[in-house]
């Protein structure tokens, strides 16, 4: 009977929309939603468009997030994958060629790698980074910089969106279901404000075990010295300093921030990129630390069915002997300035009070004016015209991640940018002009 409901209910006629309102909680496979009328279901993707349910043609500045750094498709990632699924997807407990090839990558290409151990996301990565932490210094607390996101986890959704309230170091939790005991060993600060991080780590030293950061907070830059800053108060703490470099792992570079900004961290979160498009992460960083993750004579427990999972790590490790046998950076940096500055000229000429930041293949459209330092910046600007421009660019045939920050990929040509900065400027119109 229950089968025969479900068939009526949600007959093959219907779009993917209106089936997953049925069997999904939002709708949705994440956190972000679309309005009705542009909502989109990609079925396809090659380089750097793709194709929705209903046959609209989209330029993607999701790229996954931040997941496809050579765009959709790339012939080198799909002949690893289909070799490697022809041998072996998945032997849980056991190694696996390519994990331990993948591995062998991140320690020569990743400054501060020494061990590594895998995951199947980066909340989970940066989850264990800290557990190790804790670990390595036998202390509780963990700081963080508001605005930061580091994932699904009761440590790390703390002050990661607006609206706070109070003031610094106290936390406010992102989601119900936190207990309050966790919260209380959170601390936060404000990014690029070393004064303020500096007086927070000194009042708590005793207890602190790790300050986490992304070198680059979503698409804000490191001021000269923070990160530098950072590791002379970790070290003079005796804290763990963990980069989260989830995002900017592979994306600014084979050695990633830390080669970038010549600071080493002790332990550092890899996902996105190292994965090809599959689902792998990784933990990696000083010896002494990760062996504690070590079975048998480790004291930290770190496990996952899908560690290390042969058919991820196999693409992965293909995109990035890729990457290392033709760096394609100076064109991606070169495209993120040509994008970057030209919108910023687009918008200043219909006289918005707006900026484009961001750096290489990073980008992001911020409605104000006030200098972006740290995430009370963006809080700051107008969210909702961001919102709105967003949709029109959506309407225009270009996917981004409404009121977020995009990516540029390998795949994308002057030729998008050129259709992207069109689009742009009719749905500057639409502000002033709303449908």
């Amino acid at each position: 009977m229950k089968d025969v409901l479900r068939a009526t209910l949600r007959p093959l006629d219907r779009s993917l929309v209106e089936r997953a309102a049925d069997v999904l909680a939002g709708g949705i496979l994440g956190t972000s939603t679309m309005p009705a009328e542009l909502a989109a279901v990609p079925v396809a993707a090659q380089g750097s468009r793709v194709t929705a349910e209903d046959g609209r043609a989209f330029i993607d500045y999701t790229m996954g997030s931040g997941v496809h750094l050579l765009g959709y498709a790339p012939p080198v990632v799909a002949d690893a994958l289909a070799e490697q699924a022809s041998r072996l997807v998945h032997a849980y407990g056991y190694l696996n060629e390519p994990a331990v090839a993948l591995a062998e990558e991140l320690v020569a290409l990743v400054p501060s790698a020494e061990r590594v151990r895998f995951a199947a996301s980066g909340g989970e990565a940066t989850f264990y980074a800290l557990r190790l932490a804790r670990a390595a210094t036998g202390r509780d607390l963990v700081l963080k910089f508001e605005g930061a996101y580091h994932g699904f986890h009761d440590y790390a959704i703390q002050s990661f969106a607006g609206g706070r309230g109070g003031s610094f170091p106290e936390p406010l939790p992102g989601s119900a279901g936190i207990p309050a005991a966790v919260t209380a060993q959170v601390l936060v600060a404000p990014f690029n404000d070393l004064d303020q991080t500096a007086a927070i780590v000194r009042a708590h030293r005793e207890r602190l075990a790790a300050v986490i950061v992304e070198p680059v907070q979503r698409a804000i830059l490191p001021e000269p010295g923070f990160l530098e800053g950072l590791r002379a108060l970790c070290d003079e703490a005796g804290a763990c300093l963990v980069f989260d470099e989830i995002v900017t792992g592979f994306r600014l570079g084979l050695g990633g921030a830390q080669e970038r900004y010549g600071v080493l961290p002790d332990i550092t979160t890899l996902g996105k990129i190292i994965g090809g498009g599959l689902p792998l992460a990784a933990v990696c960083g000083r010896a002494e630390i990760l062996e504690r993750a070590a079975p048998g004579t480790g004291s930290v427990y770190q496990s996952g069915t899908m560690n290390g999972h042969a058919l991820a790590a196999a693409c992965g490790l293909a995109l990035i002997r890729e990457l290392r046998r033709d760096p394609p950076y100076a064109r991606l940096a070169a495209l993120g300035d040509e994008l970057r500055g030209s919108l910023a000229r687009v918008l200043a000429q219909r006289g918005e009070a707006a900026q484009v930041i961001g750096t290489d293949s990073l980008w992001q459209v911020v409605f104000g004016d006030r200098p972006v330092r740290a995430a009370s910046d963006l809080f700051a600007a107008d969210g909702a015209r961001l919102l709105a421009f967003h949709d029109g660019l959506l309407r225009r045939g270009i996917l981004v991640w409404r009121g977020n920050r995009s990516f540029i990929s390998t795949a994308h040509t002057a030729a998008d940018l050129d259709e992207t900065l069109v689009a742009a400027a009719d749905a500057l119109n639409d502000l002033d002009h709303p449908r």
